[in-house]
């Protein structure tokens, strides 16, 4: 883990969460893009870019990546191309409506944390992940605002402080993350 906060880069546990999560029967759109739709019963996300891309040395956290025989990924030639279906037989989704959401940021510290956030930081950290500001046509970046602002309203969003916890013991984002599945609080919840 480095010293950064903010936007998770590569090499900085993303997958490593997702990987948590997958082992502890979660299901999964995409590794790091989903393609949002405003229908009218809300936004829906859908998958795209399915494959993970993990280094090699994640099978020594999670030994069943260990053996297949992974091709290399076509973003990155020095980490796996990971199939979740075949890692993980029924655990991928190609689509669904975001109930909640969680923003990841790395901390620089032992443990990890979550507290929940308000629309305005939510909404300020999807814009900078996202491809809005790749259309100078003003038509499209309003559309592309809209769907971000519905997707905020209707999910409950958190924003998630990975410590070294997550990467030491891949269980911790499933502890953190999987009471607020139910509405409840994290089991370290802070107030924002």
């Amino acid at each position: 883990m480095g010293s950064r906060s903010g936007t998770p880069r590569s090499g900085q546990g993303k997958t490593t969460i997702a990987l948590s999560l997958l082992r502890h029967g979660w299901a999964a759109l995409s590794d790091d893009t989903v393609l949002l739709c405003a229908t009218g019963n809300g936004v829906r996300a859908h998958a795209f870019r399915r494959p993970l891309c993990v280094d090699p040395g994640a099978a020594n956290r999670f030994p069943e990546l260990d053996g297949p025989g992974w091709p290399a990924s076509l973003s990155d030639a020095s980490k796996w191309q990971v199939d979740i279906d075949r890692l993980y037989p029924g655990q991928s989704e190609s689509t669904s409506t975001p109930r909640l959401l969680v923003l990841p940021t790395i901390a620089d510290a032992p443990t990890s944390r979550i507290e929940p956030i308000g629309a305005k930081p939510a909404l300020e950290q999807l814009l900078a992940q996202s491809a809005f500001f790749l259309s100078s046509r003003p038509e499209v970046a309003d559309r592309h605002l809209s769907v971000l602002r519905r997707l905020v309203d209707q999910t409950r969003t958190h924003r998630l402080h990975s410590g070294r916890d997550v990467l030491n013991e891949p269980h911790t984002a499933h502890a953190l993350l999987a009471p607020l599945l139910t509405g409840g609080p994290a089991p370290n919840a802070v107030s924002g």
